[in-house]
C-alpha cells in the first residue's frame, strides 16, 4: 500500500478515500484498540481510542477528578456529571438541590433578561406552564 500511486500524496488519498479506508481497516483487524493506540502513539501519530460511555466513566482520570457526583433528589439518589476540574476557589460542585420540572422557570427567564410582564405573557400564551410551588411539589414527591 505504501507504493500504491492512489495513496502517494494528500490529493490522491482524498480522491481514493474509500480504497484507502479499506486498506487501513484491513490492516487494523488484528489487535485491539488499546494496542493500536500504543502503536500509533509510539510512531508519533496523533490518535485516541474511542470509548463507550461506561468505559470513559470508569477511566482513572475521570474517577480521580470525581466527575460523577452523588446527588440526592426527590426521586432518590442519582449520580450527575460535575465539572471534572478543580480551581483554587472551588470545584464547580452542585450548590443547591435539583429542581423539579418548572420549579425555577421564572428565575431562569429573569436571568436571561425577561421581565415579570414578559414571563406572564409567555405563561398566558401557554409557552411555559404555571409556576411550580416547591413546597407543594415536595408533598407529591
Amino acid at each position: 500500500a505504501l507504493a500504491d500511486p492512489r495513496f502517494a500524496d494528500w490529493p490522491a488519498r482524498i480522491a481514493n478515500a474509500q480504497p484507502l479506508r479499506a486498506v487501513i481497516e484491513d490492516a487494523m483487524r488484528e489487535g485491539d484498540p488499546k494496542q493500536w493506540e500504543r502503536r500509533l502513539t509510539d510512531a508519533d501519530v496523533p490518535c485516541a481510542t474511542v470509548h463507550s460511555i461506561p468505559e470513559i466513566l470508569a477511566h482513572p482520570q475521570v474517577v480521580h477528578r470525581e466527575f460523577l457526583r452523588p446527588v440526592d433528589t426527590p426521586w432518590g439518589p442519582v449520580k450527575l456529571g460535575g465539572a471534572g476540574f478543580r480551581l483554587a476557589h472551588g470545584d464547580g460542585g452542585f450548590d443547591r438541590p435539583i429542581a423539579r420540572p418548572g420549579e425555577n422557570t421564572d428565575e431562569v427567564l429573569r436571568g436571561a433578561g425577561y421581565s415579570d410582564d414578559q414571563i406572564a405573557e409567555l405563561r398566558a400564551a401557554a409557552v411555559i406552564g404555571a409556576p411550580v410551588d416547591p413546597v407543594r411539589a415536595g408533598e407529591r414527591a
